[in-house]
């Protein structure tokens, strides 16, 4: 079993991950700018 303090953190990363990938197109949309994902 996952412990309880790994499964906090793996759910965390998950949660920070998907907020990232949500922002980046709506801070690319407001400041204009052509982003180029490598």
């Amino acid at each position: 079993m996952v412990s309880e303090e790994l499964q906090h953190d793996i759910l965390l990363i998950v949660a920070t991950v998907l907020f990232v990938l949500l922002a980046i197109p709506v801070f690319a949309e407001e400041t204009s700018t052509p982003t180029v994902i490598a």
